[in-house]
């Protein structure tokens, strides 16, 4: 089936779109500045971290596009600006989402499987590494909750069901740091189902959570858009922001 319409805009649309192409950078950066705030004041480190974080990465973003806009004539369009604003409005939703409903119910969920823990592992590595099992427990818990993280992301690209709400933060059509906040509370949910499922082994509810919320912090600085290899241990290990941008792509390898 065909069709005579005509794709571009007419040139009387085309004036009222340049003469109001700065509205959507303005609509962005009242919602980033309305996400922020929020974040703040919630008073909770990972939050902060998080909220500040993208606002830095942001301004690094902006200061290397202006150094090579120059050189590669790169723009910035009107849906650069759009595409973050819709960015924030869905982090605000998961924002709320995740602090009335998921973390709730899904640290109840944590403490209930903690109950009938099978194995106490804390003490355990107490009585191994005495002063020392912090440091320990620490490096697990890092360990455990990253491996849980991988396969709730695996399997949020494997599973339809899952892909239904991990879509959510793949559908940016641009690939900077607001991609980072433009996640599903119920993407979160399944991360912290499995996360939760340590806790039969005696792991603390409230230092998986927490661990957690450091591993997010994590996928933070993978979402920026300038290339640069690590050493290679350090790309064969980690996921590194050269691995994101290919896992983001859309181009046939």
């Amino acid at each position: 089936m065909t069709t005579n319409e005509n794709p571009h805009p007419t040139k009387a649309e085309a004036k009222i779109f340049e003469r109001y192409s700065w509205l959507p950078l303005v609509i962005a950066l009242l919602i980033g500045a309305f996400w922020v705030v929020s974040k703040l004041r919630t008073h909770k480190l990972q939050a902060v971290i998080f909220a500040v974080g993208v606002v830095l990465l942001l301004g690094v973003e902006f200061l290397r596009w202006r150094r090579s806009r120059s050189q590669t004539g790169e723009k910035l369009d009107s849906t650069t600006f759009v595409d973050g604003a819709s960015s924030f409005c869905i982090a605000l939703i998961y924002g709320i989402g995740s602090a009335l409903i998921v973390i709730p119910l899904l640290y109840a969920f944590a403490q209930w499987v903690h109950s009938h823990a099978i194995f106490q592992i804390n003490e355990r590595l107490k009585d191994i590494f005495g002063g020392a099992s912090t440091v320990v427990i620490a490096i697990l818990l890092f360990i455990v909750v990253d491996f849980s993280y991988y396969w709730a992301h695996r399997l949020g690209h494997r599973v339809e069901l899952f892909w239904a709400n991990h879509s959510v933060h793949h559908s940016s059509e641009h690939y900077n740091p607001t991609t980072a906040v433009r996640i599903s509370f119920l993407d979160e949910a399944w991360d912290l189902v499995l996360v939760s499922l340590w806790a039969l082994l005696g792991f603390s509810p409230v230092a998986l959570f927490g661990i957690y919320g450091f591993v997010m912090l994590y996928q933070l600085p993978l979402h920026v858009s300038w290339r640069g290899r690590f050493p290679r241990p350090i790309e064969y290990v980690f996921n590194t922001p050269e691995h994101h941008q290919a896992h983001h792509a859309r181009q046939k390898l």
